[in-house]
């Protein structure tokens, strides 16, 4: 019985070992093109959101300019003059910002991908915790 036993025991070791080698040279053959497509992603991700911003941002500057000159020419001097010139500047600068920090994380991935990585790995330890 404790041949057998030993017998099964090594079979098993056997198994996990192949098991286990398999494993450790998958992921070391995986493991490039993950980063490399986890860089992209983070990349193109950033640049979307960039050129939304930028959409939104001269949609903006044009429906304001436009409510302006509609104010100005009409004769709506009576009305409120808040949306076209001090609402839609103000979401415009904001969306202007968004698309700058999108714009440094994009050059950030482009510059020093090792650093995006090491964020995400410090990110992920934190989360651990």
């Amino acid at each position: 019985m404790n041949e057998e036993l030993q017998k099964n025991v090594s079979e098993i070791l056997e198994f996990l070992k192949k098991g286990a080698d398999s494993a450790s040279s998958f992921a070391a053959e995986q493991a490039p093109l993950f980063v490399t497509e986890y860089l992209n992603w983070y990349f193109y991700s950033h640049i979307f959101f960039v050129i939304v911003f930028a959409i939104i941002m001269c949609l903006l500057i044009m429906f304001g300019r436009k409510a302006y000159k509609m104010w100005e020419d009409d004769g709506f001097k009576d009305g409120p003059i808040i949306l076209p010139v001090v609402a839609f500047p103000i979401i415009a600068f904001g969306m202007f910002i968004c698309s700058l920090c999108d714009t440094y994380e994009c050059i950030k991935v482009s510059v020093a991908p090792r650093v995006v990585l090491l964020e995400k790995v410090i990110e992920l330890s934190k989360s651990v915790k």
